[in-house]
């Protein structure tokens, strides 16, 4: 061991003891308490390796300096992830939740502007913290889909609508699908299944250069060509109309080749079907004329009309 590095852990050592008691007397004045389940449920950050957006590696700093006294007691939230510095200057992560944000502020942690590990496209170097922090936020998630899942039907419940089945009338469920505008590189994405942004528009429907549309309860967009059938099926299961965007409706069309097929198949459907209607109904329009024109036929005629 060389000498320089023996007065660096000397001058480590004559420092640290102080901030310790530092620490101590902050968290003290802040009345703060053990987070609860702090080494199970957060990941302790202090010197851990990791790769910023760029690929450059860093290293985040330990507390052995003055200059965190001024952050212990305090939490930050920042693109799904929260931290705090508890009462010994330690710094901890973990995917942002309520439960969480809870914990920390039961343990009389406040709100501030601190570091937010792994929150602006970083990931730690070491594997085993990253499987950690991808289980952790594979679990939130899991937890998040649940307590959405029921917020729906909570609310399709309360608006009395009934489940419409994808293969009634022939509908194309489009949550999620990416597509792109004729003429343009831009692509955008339909909202994902129980999108926060479709909670109010479960149980209606919109209508749209030929294309109906319509959110179910659990927070589902199916969409096909619009027929009037359709439209009845909706009203009957208690769907109303509303102000949602309607996709495919505007000259976007679906990116991946197997919805786009579906949705041509759809297409090509209703329009020979709206063809084979007109075209019959021509025909009886035909006949009428001609039994019209035949005055030995005008009564049988008359009671046709009345009976359309």
């Amino acid at each position: 061991m060389s000498l320089e590095y023996k007065e660096k852990l000397k001058k480590s050592a004559v420092r640290t003891e102080p901030l310790d008691k530092i620490y101590a007397e902050v968290a003290s004045q802040m009345g703060l308490k053990t987070v609860a389940e702090k080494d199970k449920q957060w990941i302790k950050a202090d010197g851990l390796e990791y790769s910023d957006i760029d690929g450059k590696k860093c290293i985040i700093p330990k507390g052995k300096d003055e200059n965190r006294k001024e952050s212990v007691g305090f939490y930050c939230k920042n693109n799904g992830k929260i931290s705090f510095i508890d009462e010994n200057g330690r710094l901890y992560v973990a995917p942002s939740t309520p439960q969480r944000e809870k914990a920390l502020k039961d343990a009389g942690y406040k709100q501030g502007g601190i570091f937010v590990p792994f929150s602006n496209g970083e990931r730690p170097t070491d594997d085993k913290i990253h499987k950690k922090l991808l289980k952790m936020e594979s679990k939130q998630m899991s937890l998040y889909e649940k307590e959405r899942s029921e917020e729906f039907k909570e609310y399709a419940k309360k608006i009395g609508i009934k489940t419409i089945s994808s293969r009634s009338e022939g509908w194309l469920k489009v949550s999620g699908v990416e597509y792109e505008y004729a003429g343009s590189d831009k692509k955008d994405t339909v909202p994902k299944k129980r999108d926060p942004t479709l909670l109010n528009n479960v149980g209606t429907y919109c209508t749209n250069n030929g294309i109906i549309a319509f959110v179910n309860e659990k927070g589902e967009i199916y969409a096909a060509p619009y027929k009037l059938v359709r439209e009845n099926e909706l009203r009957e299961a208690g769907y109303k109309k509303g102000g949602f965007p309607v996709p495919f409706s505007n000259g976007e069309e679906p990116t991946k080749k197997s919805v786009a097929y579906q949705l041509d198949k759809m297409r090509e459907k209703t329009h020979t079907l709206k063809s084979m209607r007109e075209e019959s109904e021509e025909l009886d329009i035909h006949k009428d004329l001609d039994m019209a024109e035949n005055p030995a036929n005008m009564d049988l005629f008359k009671k046709k009309r009345v009976r359309k």
